[in-house]
């Protein structure tokens, strides 16, 4: 813990051109390399740091009032909606309850369904440190929740390159993700 603590502190001291030591002192790309090394091991070593934002929903005891205790502590944060996600994700991986489940759930929450299943879908998709890496490099969760729509994963994480490198709002990657879908539908009709 100590050693990871001063790393974070050297590269901190890098980023900003506040090194101690002369030869340490960093200028323009230098430092901003340094502050991304910061960031990844921040987020690498979050849990570690700082205890986890909320642990994890325990297994399978009363999701609703978990639900319902998730989505009073929501303040609609990605980290929140994820906690949800999970719980849902619980849910429907229940056995025999699963879809039916998540339909009672929903009604008994007074929530959408279509929702609770989203969140589930984000959830399921990445993991908690994951997910923040994908936030803390500009997606929101709204783009979460539409490259959640994406099965293949190959093609999914080729598709989060995309609106990182081309700086895709919500609505222009819902654009053409649809123009994809409605490509590859017509392809398979004429094929």
């Amino acid at each position: 813990m100590a050693d990871l603590r001063t790393r974070l502190r050297k590269l901190a001291q890098r980023a900003t051109g506040k090194a101690t030591k002369r030869q340490d002192r960093t200028t323009g790309a230098e430092a901003q390399t340094a502050a991304v090394k910061a960031c990844r091991l921040l987020l690498d070593h979050w849990d570690e740091l700082l205890g986890p934002a909320q642990e994890p929903p325990p297994a399978r005891k009363d999701p609703l009032r978990q639900l319902r205790g998730a989505l009073a502590e929501s303040g609609k944060t990605p980290l929140n909606r994820y906690v949800v996600g999970e719980i849902v994700a619980a849910v429907k991986r229940a056995g025999g309850s699963g879809a039916e489940g998540v339909a009672a759930l929903a009604v008994a929450a007074g929530e959408d369904a279509a929702t609770l299943y989203r969140f589930a879908r984000v959830a399921e998709r990445w993991s908690r440190g994951r997910m923040r890496e994908l936030l803390a490099a500009g997606l929101s969760w709204s783009h979460l929740v539409l490259l959640a729509s994406i099965d293949d994963g190959k093609k999914r994480e080729q598709w989060i390159s995309r609106t990182q490198r081309g700086g895709l709002t919500v609505r222009q990657l819902e654009a053409r993700l649809t123009r994809r879908s409605s490509v590859a539908r017509t392809r398979r009709r004429q094929g």
